[in-house]
């Protein structure tokens, strides 16, 4: 009889083990798992941050110009490209402080960049050296009705693909008066 009860209880240790390593996988797997879907989100924020600093530094950079341009005593709203005057696209970067440094080339037709990005740890973000990014930067440039040529918009776009094959963009918009 006794004999009998030690045999039926063998089973029992085999599916006890079995239950607590199923739970126990289960318990890792989502953990994994979520685990992996916080680090694509954290990319996600990464990239957003990214973008609002570049599509920052767009408005800056023409704000550079506008400013470069009154010291040098032309005309106020004018870039390496002609004048603000009109609804233009442009990219813009530079690779120094010097503004003779600054590139400022006109968009396609569609008014969006034609180049990605590229980074460099020396250089930063830039359209001739380092490594592509997934981001693009325009800069459209436009008369404010009504203002003549005392004021103009600026808006600074930068556009990348980012988590699920997803189409993203930030724009920056401010207002440049004429100092003089």
């Amino acid at each position: 009889v006794t004999s009998y009860k030690l045999q039926s209880n063998k089973g029992y240790l085999l599916i006890e083990l079995m239950v607590a390593i199923s739970v126990f996988v289960i318990g890792v797997l989502g953990f994994v798992g979520l685990l992996s879907n916080s680090l694509s989100l954290n990319r996600e924020v990464a990239d957003k941050f990214t973008a609002n600093y570049l599509a920052a530094e767009g408005i800056e950079l023409t704000k550079n110009l506008v400013d470069a341009n009154i010291l040098d005593g032309g005309a106020w709203n004018t870039g390496n490209g002609g004048s603000f005057n009109g609804n233009k696209c442009f990219e813009i970067d530079y690779t120094s402080n010097s503004s003779d440094s600054m590139k400022f080339n006109p968009c396609n037709n569609n008014s969006v960049a034609p180049n990605f990005l590229r980074y460099s740890s020396s250089a930063g973000y830039n359209y001739s050296i380092g490594n592509n990014t997934p981001f693009y930067r325009y800069v459209r440039v436009s008369p404010v009705a009504g203002a003549g040529n005392d004021q103009i918009k600026v808006e600074s776009v930068v556009a990348w693909q980012g988590r699920g094959n997803s189409q993203n963009q930030i724009t920056l918009e401010d207002y440049f008066f004429n100092p003089l």
